[in-house]
């Protein structure tokens, strides 16, 4: 398989063994989107996503909006345009996605 280029989203804890394996085979991740550190345990002090530490330990841009349907938040996401030769094939995924995965878009 080629080396992708990628924006990763997700906070569930499964979603940082997702985001591992994304790394591990070598794929460019140009940012990663997940909910904001929430407070947890005792003290309530806030506690990142275990995606977040993934994207720590891994150095990559971290982006974290309380909500994605803000103008400044989509602004942020287009602003991480795939490259020309990737437009095609990014868009024909991105339409595929949504018609199988989400019932939201």
């Amino acid at each position: 398989m080629s080396e992708l280029r990628l924006c990763f989203a997700g906070t569930p804890d499964f979603s940082a063994a997702h985001l591992s394996a994304l790394i591990a085979a070598g794929h460019t991740i140009d940012a990663v989107y997940t909910q904001p550190d929430r407070p947890s345990g005792r003290g309530k002090k806030l506690q990142p996503s275990q995606v977040k530490a993934v994207a720590m330990a891994a150095g990559l841009e971290i982006k974290q909006p309380v909500s994605l349907k803000t103008v400044e938040a989509q602004q942020a996401l287009a602003s991480i345009a795939p490259r020309s030769e990737e437009r095609r094939v990014g868009k024909e995924c991105l339409i595929a996605c949504r018609s199988r995965w989400s019932p939201y878009h």
